[in-house]
Parts: structure tokens; C-alpha cells; sequence
């Protein structure tokens, strides 16, 4: 059996992640079988197994491929903050809308990973409790930091929430907008995805930090 060209297992992995990722999402961990995600790609179990190992594994790097770019993205709004701007309210509070306008695009481009996340919190059983630990703690871990020392500088209130129930708060939220959608006033079913909506949903969102941070 030939070995793939180096460009051939780049592109097959990412066929295979992606196509995971929204399987995944869709049924959970449990609800998925290998061979369902290699039906998926065209591509039968051993190839699938060659590139990834075991589901278990390839479940793992379904997690880490999303991480590296949400990693990146709240690096970049929270993870080398000047002084300057913690001491400061209104730039403080600027950067926190731009990080909340950041996520929900994210989101809006990627509506399969709030499914991901809030699947694997619903599943029966944690199997794999240290994807939170590597996947999910360190973007936290960020954004706590920058709110530890806003608060340290008096930018935000000294008596404000417990950051880590906050950000987990603001998490659910945003997750279970996109999962759920909004609460329909009348019979219609509210579609989350409509630009209407979002523009609200993204009013609400810069309220609810502001109001809980006394920004």
C-alpha cells in the first residue's frame, strides 16, 4: 500500500476533522461511529484510522483543531494587554465588545461548535474530562488574567462576580443562543441566524458584560 504524498494527508486530515466535527456535533460522541465519519468523506475506516488512531483520538483533535484558532483569536484581544488600557475604563471596555463582536462572528462562521461544546457537556459520561483542561481552561485562564488585573487597577468593580462563574455564565449564553436560538414571542420559530436578531443579541452581550463588570 502506497503512502500518501504529504499534501494529500494535510488535505484528508482536514476532510476528516471537519467532517467529524459536524457529525460530532450533530450526535455526540456516542451517537457517531468511525465508519459513519468515513462514509462522510468518501474515505473507508482504515484510512480514516491511518490518520487519526482510534476515535477517541480523532474526537481529541476535533477538539484541539478548534482550539488553535480560538487560542488565536482571544490571544489576540486578551492576551498581551497593556497597562495603559487595564487602567483605563473606556478603552478596557472598547477591547471587551471588540473581543464579544470577535466570538460571535466566530461563531456565525462556525455554528457546528457551540452544537460540539454543548453536546459533549450533555453527554452522559465525560470520558475525555482533560480536553476542558487543554482545549478550554487556557482561553479562560486569559481572560480571567486581564480581568484580575482590571480589577486589581480599580477599572472594574472591586465587588464584581467571581470571574471564573462570569465567564463560564457568558459562555452558556453565547452558546445557547446559537444551539437554541431566541425565545419566540409567538408561534414562529426565531431564527438566531437572522441579521435582526443578532444585531440584538449582540446589544444584549455588550450589556450583559458592561453591567456586570460596571463598565
Amino acid at each position: 500500500m502506497s503512502v500518501p504524498e504529504p499534501e494529500q494527508q494535510v488535505d484528508s486530515l482536514e476532510r476528516i476533522l471537519c467532517a467529524a466535527t459536524l457529525l460530532f456535533a450533530e450526535h455526540g460522541y456516542h451517537g457517531v461511529s468511525t465508519r459513519e465519519i468515513a462514509n462522510a468523506v468518501g474515505l473507508n475506516v482504515a484510512t480514516v484510522s491511518y490518520h487519526t488512531g482510534s476515535k477517541a483520538e480523532l474526537y481529541r483533535q476535533v477538539f484541539e483543531r478548534l482550539y488553535v484558532r480560538e487560542h488565536d483569536l482571544v490571544m489576540r484581544f486578551a492576551g498581551y494587554v497593556e497597562d495603559e488600557v487595564v487602567q483605563d475604563q473606556q478603552a478596557l471596555r472598547d477591547l471587551l465588545m471588540r473581543l464579544v463582536d470577535a466570538l460571535i462572528e466566530l461563531t456565525l462562521e462556525s455554528p457546528e461548535v457551540p452544537k460540539l461544546w454543548v453536546r459533549r457537556w450533555l453527554e452522559r459520561e465525560f470520558q475525555f474530562d482533560d480536553i476542558e483542561a487543554e482545549y478550554s481552561l487556557p482561553l479562560y485562564e486569559m481572560v480571567r488574567d486581564l480581568l484580575d488585573r482590571s480589577r486589581q487597577a480599580g477599572t472594574i468593580r472591586p465587588s464584581g462576580p467571581d470571574a471564573r462563574l462570569f465567564l463560564i455564565s457568558f459562555t452558556w449564553i453565547l452558546y445557547g443562543y446559537f444551539t437554541g436560538g431566541p425565545i419566540p414571542l409567538n408561534a414562529a420559530r426565531s431564527d438566531p441566524f437572522d441579521p435582526e436578531q443578532i444585531a440584538g443579541f449582540r446589544i444584549f452581550l455588550h450589556d450583559y458584560v458592561c453591567r456586570m463588570l460596571d463598565l
